[in-house]
């Protein structure tokens, strides 16, 4: 940063550049990485010059990360790799497949205001049209954006948006918001938890991931100002134990977040029947995960559960998420182009261990069911959505009952 007496500059213009290649080492405690990073085609200067700055800051793993091969020895079924802690009690895989939805680099185009789709052009494919006033191209997380698209490019909607000193990020899956929210908080230390390891080694030197089960006992000393907690609908048996742990690890004034969405598909007009393969699936989502005691329509009851667990000015945001590109309104047009994208990596993955371990059925009946989903999910005149919530609240400064 420049001293407060030096005259700042003019900024250079922000042209588009031609690809280039970046290379840095990265030294750490367990000896130096030298990595390169390849742009895509064209891209713009100020980002090339951010990439280039940044890459001297990335930390690598040290050898106290090292975790224990019993970790990594995942458990195999139906052709996909799960978590081999807790084994058994998550539904989602966490093999290469999985990890290309959720968090590999995908190129996409930032859409603008006045750029959508032709109705004329919008068909059961979901293609899309060229896009009139393209702006950046960047590589990002899939799901990621999806979510930041939800909530207006937000992080997160709780006071800690602009900042937090100790943030706790549960199921950091492969730790994009975590890196992310480093990235824009230099000041904060921010560490990502989840069942398996999974995520990048290169990360910011205030950023770090540790392999942990959270439905066990916390073993975290210092306490957190900021805990979040996005997609982790049928992940818990007991939200109202994760909630009093939660609760117990925050420093007094200290916020939750959570962000999810909840379970049923709905439809208001019709044209979702119940006997379609989509809400078939959107009920046997909610029969599995209740016999597993993880229901997945537990968002819809944040708010009361973080009030009854003590937490206070406890604020609700509420969204849709179209299953399709079906609506005329162009931003809910984009988050279905979004949330059909996620949907239709997703909703196999997810349901293949719920209906095959819990439900009964063969992975062949799981594929040839799916393949019917997917297709509703195309279908753009069924008009179902899901309603989506981020709600968040704080530790009191008092107890109750304290003065």
């Amino acid at each position: 940063m420049a001293d407060a007496g030096q005259a700042q500059q003019t900024p250079e213009p922000d042209e588009v550049i031609e690809a280039q290649e970046f290379e840095s080492d990265a030294s750490s405690t367990s000896g130096t990485v030298s990595f390169k990073f390849s742009t895509f085609s064209r891209l713009r200067k100020s980002t090339a010059n951010i990439l280039q700055q940044n890459f001297a800051a990335l930390s690598v793993h040290t050898d106290t990360d090292t975790l224990r091969t019993s970790i990594r020895d995942y458990r195999r079924e139906n052709g996909r790799t799960y978590h081999s802690l807790s084994d058994g009690t998550y539904i989602l895989p966490n093999d290469a497949r999985e990890q290309d939805r959720l968090g590999e680099p995908v190129f996409l185009f930032y859409l603008t205001r006045r750029a959508w789709f032709s109705s004329e052009k919008r068909r059961s494919t979901g293609r899309l049209r060229a896009l009139a006033n393209m702006s950046v191209l960047e590589t990002i997380d899939f799901q990621h954006h999806f979510w930041t698209l939800t909530w207006d490019g937000k992080l997160c909607m709780c006071p800690k948006n602009q900042g937090a000193n100790r943030v706790l990020d549960i199921g950091t899956g492969t730790g994009i918001w975590a890196e992310e929210y480093a990235d824009k908080h230099s000041a904060a230390v921010v560490i990502g938890v989840d069942l398996s390891p999974i995520q990048p080694e290169f990360v910011p030197p205030n950023c770090k991931f540790e392999v942990d089960d959270v439905e066990k006992e916390w073993t975290w000393q210092e306490p957190f100002d900021f805990i979040f907690a996005r997609h982790m609908n049928a992940c818990f048996e007991s939200w109202e134990r994760f909630l009093r742990r939660a609760y117990d690890a925050l420093e007094p004034g200290g916020f939750i977040e959570l962000q999810d969405n909840a379970f049923p598909i709905l439809c208001q007009d019709g044209t979702l029947k119940p006997d379609d393969p989509m809400a078939r699936w959107s009920s046997l989502m909610m029969e599995g995960t209740e016999l597993i005691g993880r229901p997945i329509t537990v968002p819809a009851r944040f708010r009361s559960m973080l009030s009854e667990a003590g937490f206070v000015d406890v604020v609700e945001h509420k969204r849709v998420w179209p299953t399709s590109p079906w609506p005329l309104n162009p931003e809910l047009q984009e988050l279905g182009v979004w949330g059909r994208a996620c949907s239709l990596e997703g909703i196999e993955p997810g349901a293949m261990a719920l209906f095959t371990r819990v439900l009964g059925w063969t992975r062949e009946e799981v594929v040839v069911f799916m393949a019917g989903v997917r297709d509703d999910f195309k279908n753009t005149n069924i008009h179902g959505f899901w309603n989506v919530y981020s709600v968040y609240g704080m530790k009191p400064y008092e107890e109750p009952g304290q003065e």
